[in-house]
């Protein structure tokens, strides 16, 4: 996602939105909210009115990561819960 700089909104609403996202993917464990989740930290990330202090800038950089982590594990488990399972015969 690449937004118009001046449309993003302040900076403290992308910051409450991941808090959001976040917990409702605890709850749900939802991988699209994960994905919302990873758009939100690099809004954060990118985030050009006056720039992003540097100890937030990191925090959202670690978090980034772990949040890519976690979205992969979940959408990879429930493709393989999704796979039909092959039956071996026996010799």
């Amino acid at each position: 996602m690449n937004p118009n700089p001046a449309d993003l909104p302040p900076l403290e609403n992308l910051l409450v939105a991941a808090l959001y996202l976040a917990t409702h993917y605890a709850k749900s464990g939802c991988p699209r909210l994960s994905q919302l989740l990873l758009h939100q930290l690099e809004f954060v990330m990118n985030h050009p009115r006056g720039g992003v202090a540097p100890m937030v800038q990191e925090t959202c950089e670690k978090l980034h990561d772990a949040w890519k982590r976690i979205h992969a594990e979940r959408v990879s488990a429930l493709l393989a819960a999704e796979a039909p399972s092959v039956t071996r015969r026996a010799h």
